[in-house]
């Protein structure tokens, strides 16, 4: 179902003749944004309906009279409501095309689409972006320095936040902003008490991709300001994603969750540095394209692996190809079309390689081993 509505679910009718009348009553009391009726297997119909405003059950049955009424509530922070306007671009492409008609920055086009998408006022936005997003991601990427305690111990998954600190500073290899960026990340990939996941769009994303944008801004002197505009400049390319395809391990392999991640980190940093409209387009087609047919293949048990590695590449690689980027390297493949490209290669992946613990690495010696340790463990805490 949709996130950004509150479903009302009427079920257990035998055929759609009530559907009109209940719709009336709906309609007179309540913000029905549109509505449908689904057949279930057993032939019996449901009536369904969106509203862009919080209701409840008792609402709804006090209404309609029908005991067995449900209300999925809206999941996405931003709901739909009878302001939303079109969208105004699902490519990158289309979104430069129209900041350079309306002389406008790659900011103003991407505050637009937030105000078109959520029918908020530009100032709604941007608050609801700096109080609210932004609080979570700092959350995350710093409390596990700051209160340690918080640290949920998982024999599963190690967090090497201690022995990265003391190896970067012995060896030197990485830069600072390198550096300071996986030291975020592991504060990001933690699991700690109280402290919530920001996805973007796998599970902590939006805490990966703050923990380089917040390296960029400590270690290059920017200010709180650029990082601001960076996040929308993500959410945009982010959002161009999520129309084009479903960025999800299940669907499209880990080029839909680390893949697409990277992308919009690496847009950001270049927004950043005010780099141009086509290099920022760049950088984000560059970064998805290394990662077209990537499976995803988690292993149960496998302290992380591949998904640190692949953590890795987003606060790591990001920032390499945002550097590329803004060096003036030609745009040779528009994002939109990595993207179609991503999605339909990631279609063509066994299903043993789509999040299912069969394939890919799963399916190593050492993977099966892990799975079955991490199996009997589960099974042994059950009894």
């Amino acid at each position: 179902e949709r996130g950004d509505t509150y479903v009302i679910l009427l079920p257990d009718f035998d055929t759609t003749e009530q559907f009109d009348s209940m719709r009336h009553i709906l309609t007179q009391h309540l913000d029905i944004l549109d509505s449908d009726t689904v057949q279930g297997r057993d032939g019996k119909y449901a009536y369904r309906f969106h509203s862009g405003v919080q209701v409840t059950p008792e609402q709804v049955r006090h209404l309609t009279s029908c005991e067995a009424a449900m209300v999925m509530a809206a999941v996405l922070p931003v709901l739909t409501n009878r302001n939303k306007k079109p969208q105004r671009f699902d490519s990158v492409t289309k979104w430069r095309q129209i900041a350079q008609e309306e002389n406008k920055s790659l900011y103003e086009v991407a505050l637009e689409y937030e105000e078109y998408a959520s029918g908020w006022s530009r100032e709604e936005v941007v608050r609801y972006m700096k109080e609210h997003v932004e609080t979570y991601m700092q959350k995350r990427i710093f409390t596990l320095y700051e209160d340690e305690s918080r640290l949920v111990i998982n024999p599963f998954r190690t967090i090497y936040y201690k022995e990265w600190q003391k190896q970067s500073e012995k060896d030197g290899l990485t830069g600072s902003v390198i550096q300071k960026a996986i030291h975020y990340m592991h504060s990001a990939q933690a699991q700690m008490d109280q402290v919530l996941d920001v996805p973007g769009p796998m599970s902590n994303g939006g805490g990966y991709l703050y923990s380089v944008l917040t390296a960029v801004k400590e270690e290059c002197h920017l200010s709180e300001e650029d990082v601001t505009r960076g996040l929308f400049i993500a959410a945009a390319i982010g959002a161009t994603a999520y129309t084009r395809t479903n960025p999800t391990g299940e669907v499209i392999g880990c080029a839909g969750e680390c893949g697409v991640c990277a992308a919009m980190t690496a847009a950001a940093v270049a927004e950043m540095f005010h780099a141009t409209p086509e290099q920022v387009e760049n950088a984000a087609s560059m970064t998805l394209q290394s990662s077209i047919g990537w499976p995803c293949d988690p292993v149960p048990g496998g302290q992380g692996t591949p998904c640190t590695s692949r953590t890795l590449f987003i606060v790591t690689m990001s920032v390499v190809y945002a550097s590329w980027a803004m060096m003036g390297s030609e745009l040779i493949i528009p994002f939109h079309e990595v993207l179609d490209t991503a999605d339909k290669v990631g279609r063509q992946l066994s299903g043993d390689l789509l999040c299912t613990g069969r394939g890919g690495l799963c399916a190593t010696n050492a993977g099966r081993s892990c799975k079955e340790t991490f199996c009997s463990t589960r099974e042994c805490r059950t009894t």
